[in-house]
């Protein structure tokens, strides 16, 4: 038997269902169906997300080459001019770098959003190494501190 949807009720055999039974199997398609509409939505808001760091990543590599063209633009003058006074070409600047090509272009990619943030190293103090001639003493009596004649200096 086929509700309207095509969804099959009962699995092909004769069967009699009671009361229960039939609101057992309809309440189980009914929570299937909820739970294919949860995950579909869960992939579309995978897509959207994934779309939105896309067009960010579009947008940044967008700005990154109209820089480079505006520095194109001085460069190539500088460059007709230097060859129209008949400087060496081993003499003229450097070519500003392309944002999207060569070695440095793999350097600045933009995190995920779903990314963890980066790791930062925290120096401890028992790895610090300091020279025998910094180190200070910090015994209780004052009177025999070596750096007694700074401590006013200091005080603000």
């Amino acid at each position: 038997m086929k509700d309207k949807k095509g969804h099959h009720l009962l699995d092909g055999r004769v069967q009699i269902a009671t009361a229960p039974e039939f609101r057992k199997l309809v309440k189980d398609m009914q929570e299937k169906k909820q739970l294919e509409k949860e995950q579909k939505e869960a992939w579309a808001e995978e897509r959207k997300k994934k779309a939105s760091a896309n067009a960010a990543l579009q947008h940044q590599k967008a700005q990154q080459i109209k820089r480079y063209n505006e520095d194109m633009a001085p460069y190539q003058e500088e460059c007709t001019t230097l060859a129209a006074d008949g400087v060496l070409k081993k003499f003229w600047p450097k070519k500003p770098t392309h944002p999207t090509r060569g070695r440095k272009a793999n350097q600045s990619k933009p995190l995920s959003p779903d990314s963890p943030p980066p790791l930062i190293s925290i120096t401890h103090a028992h790895y610090i190494a300091t020279p025998a001639d910094l180190t200070v003493s910090l015994d209780d009596d004052p009177d025999d501190s070596e750096y007694k004649d700074f401590e006013d200096q200091f005080n603000f």
